[in-house]
């Protein structure tokens, strides 16, 4: 009997204000999280209380352009708050949106599911057939 393991990725709602997010501020979520440089940042603000734009270009080796578009996007998506000190402005970590992005990422999980391949086929009874059939009607 052949059988295969098929990854289905669940979202487990629970003890968070999970029901306020959607699967497109999840997508979203994912990614502002999914560039290097944005990773970068935060890991810097995490171990600094706050930086300038220059401060964080040096540390990263990057322009300061290049800086300031990912602390905008950083600062739109609530990662970063910033305050004025004279010329500079300083950027700091907003820890509660991270803890509470980072609970909210662990309620990702993997679920494996054996799935038996003799009953896998497209003949109108068998279960592959239902499961195309459903999602074909289903609406996401």
């Amino acid at each position: 009997m052949k059988s295969i393991l098929v990854y289905t990725y669940i979202l487990k709602w629970r003890h968070m204000e999970t029901e306020n997010y959607s699967l497109k501020e999840l997508a979203e979520l994912i990614g502002v999280l999914s560039v290097e440089s944005r990773l970068g940042i935060i890991t810097l603000l995490r171990d600094y209380e706050s930086l300038c734009v220059n401060a964080i270009a040096c540390h990263l080796e990057i322009s300061q352009s290049a800086v300031s578009q990912h602390l905008r996007i950083l600062h739109y998506s609530g990662f970063v708050t910033s305050h004025r000190d004279g010329y500079y402005t300083h950027y700091s970590l907003n820890r509660e949106k991270l803890d509470s992005s980072i609970e909210l990422l662990k309620q990702l999980a993997v679920k494996r599911e054996i799935v038996d391949l003799n009953k896998c086929t497209s003949k109108g009874e068998k279960q592959c057939a239902k499961v195309k059939a459903n999602a074909r009607n289903r609406k996401i």
